[in-house]
């Protein structure tokens, strides 16, 4: 997916924080996006495709996180906070 493609490259800015993406990036059925990424290269990315965002929110979950830091500790807040469903690796999908 080139979104997730962006993002791990740098050729998408983000940093260790959550940010949104441009809309103009994202494909057809995504709302909205946010994603970071750490300096060793872990990368979260949360895909919005449904939303009456924050009284519900559904969408999909892209995580590869590699160690530590401050995407180990996002990503466990999001186990915590949402609905959390396997689709394939690195794949999840999310309601809330």
């Amino acid at each position: 997916m080139a979104v997730v493609d962006g993002v791990r490259s740098g050729k998408i800015a983000c940093g260790p924080d959550f940010s949104d993406i441009d809309k103009k990036l994202l494909p057809r059925g995504v709302l909205r996006a946010w994603a970071l990424r750490s300096g060793d290269g872990s990368v979260l990315i949360m895909f919005f495709t449904v939303g009456t965002f924050p009284l519900h929110h559904e969408g999909y979950l892209f995580e590869d996180c590699k160690g530590g830091g401050k995407c180990v500790s996002e990503l466990n807040s999001l186990k915590t906070n949402l609905s959390l469903r396997p689709v394939t690796t690195n794949w999840d999908y999310f309601s809330g």
